[in-house]
């Protein structure tokens, strides 16, 4: 679910980009636009240029040309006819690579699965100002950064709206890999992403910026980088993006990190801030799981109770909240909550096994003690006992047999009950139960 309405969201965010609008009149080449990024290189080393706000715009603006020069308004998931029209010319030459079919334009090849648009790759005079897939954006994203630093707040609009632009292309890049399925490929430009909206200098508002920032997390947890997730989600927190469901993906991550502390603060974090969210359940019951990974009984007994306090009927919660007073060696509150158990569900395997358990333990406790006695005034009130305890076991492990389907499981049922009728002289309920047992081999 989490993937799905992550692509939902990224879709919304595919950005069709050109920066040209050639006429008949103008025709601008490859190496003209080459030759005035160039340019640039020189102006930001010149110490008075340098101290200009429009130097850097400038330089932003002509790496933005370089990077879309060649690939045109192309955008992942594009159809080939789509391709073509933004394009405005056929391909070179078409070639097939599996299942692949390669378009070769001018300096970039570009790669369809089923009619749509997946990859891209620079090739020929390209390759020198592509060390690296975006390298002109980055170069981009320096220069609008370096722009807002000198500048005097004139050109903060301009350059927060180069920088969302920006944001836009680098969505592109990295849902090529999405498309892929390929979560480790596309978590880098999702991070270059989360480091604009971080800075804050693009032009998005903070609710949008803090949306954004969410999905740069999901991205990074889809490619098990667990640490950015963690950072990213916070920062969608401070920008405002704050719900239940964005400190869920908290606790996810830092579980996956090994964090169980950090992963118990988070969740207690939802219970404080969300106790009346209908899935604020869901996460007590995790916090109870952690807490009794961690042998923290008394901790995991508290939360169950306010679990409980929700789902009053829940027996999964009764029979824990049994096990563990039972764990703590409060009996008798524990046989009180193995009842409520089955006041609910009569036939709960667990309930019955742990109280029908519970009272052939006491019973050999007390039918020990009344063996020690044995001669004295003692011995026949202990022996009593003892039986009505094993007497008291018997309705729970016939149940539990009644409803028990593992074999091994229901053999060492029976054995057990052809022992408490043994001991109790119930040869006929003794050779019934023996009967069942035997059938089952």
């Amino acid at each position: 679910m989490m993937r799905k309405n992550l692509l939902l969201v990224l879709i919304g965010s595919l950005y069709s980009f050109s920066l040209f609008g050639q006429s008949d009149e103008v025709v601008i080449t490859w190496p003209m636009v080459v030759a005035e990024a160039k340019k640039t290189d020189a102006n930001i080393i010149h110490a008075k240029k340098a101290t200009r706000s429009r130097t850097w715009t400038e330089r932003g603006r002509k790496y933005l040309e370089v990077y879309a020069f060649d690939l045109k308004g192309a955008f992942p998931g594009m159809n080939v006819e789509d391709v073509i029209h933004v394009m405005k010319t056929n391909a070179k030459s078409k070639t097939t690579k599996g299942d692949t079919l390669v378009y070769s334009f001018d300096r970039i090849n570009l790669h369809f699965l089923n009619s749509k648009l997946i990859s891209y790759v620079r090739t020929d005079a390209a390759v020198e100002m592509f060390p690296n897939q975006t390298t002109p954006l980055e170069i981009a994203v320096e220069a609008y950064n370096k722009a807002r630093e000198v500048d005097d707040g004139k050109r903060y609009e301009l350059i927060g709206n180069q920088l969302q632009t920006i944001v836009s292309l680098y969505t592109n890049e990295g849902y090529y890999y999405i498309l892929q399925d390929n979560y480790k490929k596309a978590e880098p430009y999702f991070s270059k992403i989360a480091d604009i909206l971080i800075q804050g200098y693009d032009s998005n508002p903070d609710s949008t910026r803090g949306s954004l920032l969410n999905d740069c997390g999901i991205i990074a947890y889809m490619a098990q980088e667990y640490d950015k997730s963690i950072q990213y989600y916070n920062k969608a927190i401070e920008k405002g993006y704050e719900n239940i469901a964005v400190y869920g993906a908290i606790m996810n991550s830092q579980k996956n990190s090994n964090d169980t502390a950090a992963a118990i603060k988070t969740i207690q974090t939802i219970i404080e801030k969300y106790p009346t969210d209908s899935s604020t359940v869901e996460y007590i019951k995790e916090l109870v799981n952690l807490y009794l990974g961690l042998k923290q009984y008394d901790e995991a007994l508290e939360y169950l109770n306010k679990a409980l306090e929700k789902e009053p009927n829940n027996t999964n919660f009764l029979l824990n909240i049994a096990i563990l007073h039972e764990t703590s060696g409060k009996t008798e509150t524990a046989i009180e909550y193995y009842n409520k158990t089955l006041e609910i569900e009569p036939k709960n395997l667990g309930a019955n096994a742990n109280l029908g358990l519970l009272y052939v333990s006491q019973a050999r406790e007390v039918l020990l003690e009344a063996g020690a006695a044995y001669g004295t005034k003692n011995y026949k009130q202990l022996n009593e006992k003892g039986q009505n305890l094993l007497k008291k076991a018997i309705p729970h492990y016939e149940a539990y047999a009644s409803a028990e389907t593992n074999p091994t499981l229901l053999t060492n049922a029976y054995t057990d009950l052809m022992s408490i009728y043994s001991q109790l002289r119930k040869d006929a309920e003794y050779e019934r139960v023996k009967k069942l047992r035997d059938n089952l081999n």
